[in-house]
């Protein structure tokens, strides 16, 4: 597992509220690889990576970090049931990119993601790939 730094500056939307913050990460080796995996997988280690240690492995914001968090972080898996069964891809999307704010993100206990998954290439399609990936995934953790 490897450590990196998301510098966080005032030119970016939403999180121009903030100061320039840099936020310590833990990403593991899966996640920050070359896009030689399929998108399910890539989906799925970026889920463990970015995303579960808040919102736990399953998505139901149950992590042993969450207990300490403020807001409590979001039941991902009641996304599509909170949205009269359809799953709001484009807003997990937005959220996840920092184009839409959400409580909880985009706050100095939390950034996007989407600013590390343009850090980690130079390609921003590739970029887009992998956020569609983790979106993708995201919804098969919806309930039935």
């Amino acid at each position: 597992m490897k450590i990196v730094f998301l510098l966080l500056s005032a030119t970016m939307p939403v999180a121009a509220r903030f100061a320039p913050l840099v936020l310590p990460c833990r990403v593991s080796q899966s996640a920050s690889r070359s896009i030689a995996s399929t998108p399910a997988q890539r989906g799925k280690d970026s889920f463990r990576a970015l995303c579960a240690e808040c919102h736990g492995a399953q998505g139901k914001g149950d992590s042993p970090s969450a207990a300490g968090l403020t807001p409590r972080p979001t039941d991902l898996t009641m996304l599509a049931r909170h949205n009269q069964g359809k799953f709001p891809a484009a807003h997990v999307k937005a959220t996840i990119k920092g184009d839409e704010f959400h409580l909880g993100h985009d706050t100095p206990r939390m950034g996007t993601w989407g600013v590390y998954f343009s850090t980690v290439t130079s390609d921003q399609e590739q970029a887009d790939e992998r956020i569609a990936d983790l979106v993708k995934f995201i919804e098969t953790l919806q309930a039935k």
